[in-house]
């Protein structure tokens, strides 16, 4: 059905093809979805198919009054159709979930607890933390190319992304200017750069949780796809929280004993 406007209208993606059918005229006489944000989605579970509707148009920035039943593949959808956006969407969650949920917290159990083990563990923290900033940038990028200026629906969840990001970029440069062992400033520089990093951490954590509920309220991810993905995060975080909780005990209880945990010298950190 439509709106009952002048203009409105309904277009079916027929399972098996990729040629849209259109139901009621569009406005634009393509047969193609105009690419727009903020369109309204509902699930058709008896149609095996998902219904998308309103929207502000990317071009013109006119409030569309169309009506779209969507079948198919998203991921053959031209660029700039609204399956392309929400394929971004789902890239930056992906993205941001590799690089806050799984690679920061790495490399932060190799810089906290395997210093005996130098220089490999620094070696290992700046490669893995590297490599996760460059993902998360990559993501942010994603997001930026999927969603509209002005048209962030999720305000807490980019609020704290941003927060997390400017922290994450601020890391390697303030340990560019590291100060060496014994150097004035040097305990100065260790308080804010491990402090700025746990900050990050924790806030990055929670945000990756929160990102994968609002991927799953937007219904770009699936039931079962968010069932998994929170199963392994949970697990996961459990697993570095465990494992942590274990080094800290080794940790304290060779303190006690007035043993070294670590005999080698720590010359980075």
């Amino acid at each position: 059905g439509g709106s009952g406007e002048s203009g409105s209208g309904a277009t079916v993606l027929r399972s098996g093809s990729f040629a849209w059918e259109p139901v009621l005229p569009l406005a634009n006489g393509t047969g193609v979805p105009a690419a727009r944000q903020g369109a309204a989605m509902a699930a058709a579970a008896s149609a095996g198919a998902a219904l998308a509707f309103g929207g502000k148009l990317n071009s013109g920035g006119a409030v569309s009054a169309d009506l779209w039943q969507l079948k198919g593949n998203p991921a053959l959808a031209p660029q700039g159709s609204c399956a392309f956006i929400l394929e971004l969407r789902s890239l930056h969650g992906g993205m941001m979930f590799a690089a806050w949920g799984v690679l920061i917290p790495l490399g932060v159990i190799f810089a906290r607890y395997f210093k005996a083990y130098d220089p490999l563990w620094f070696k290992l923290h700046r490669a893995i933390q590297s490599l996760a900033l460059l993902v998360g940038i990559g993501g942010i990028i994603a997001i930026f190319l999927g969603v509209q200026k002005g048209h962030f629906g999720a305000l807490t969840h980019a609020a704290i992304g941003t927060i997390v990001m400017i922290l994450g970029i601020l890391q390697p440069v303030n340990a560019f200017f590291r100060p060496h062992k014994g150097e004035k400033h040097r305990r100065k520089w260790e308080f804010l750069h491990k402090n700025e990093g746990r900050l990050a951490l924790i806030l990055g954590v929670v945000n990756v949780g929160l990102g994968v509920a609002l991927l799953r309220r937007q219904q770009i991810l699936s039931a079962s796809g968010f069932d998994i993905t929170v199963g392994f995060y949970v697990f996961w975080l459990t697993m570095c929280a465990l494992f942590a909780a274990m080094m800290e005990w080794r940790k304290a209880r060779s303190d006690d004993m007035g043993t070294e945990l670590q005999p080698k010298a720590d010359a980075h950190k």
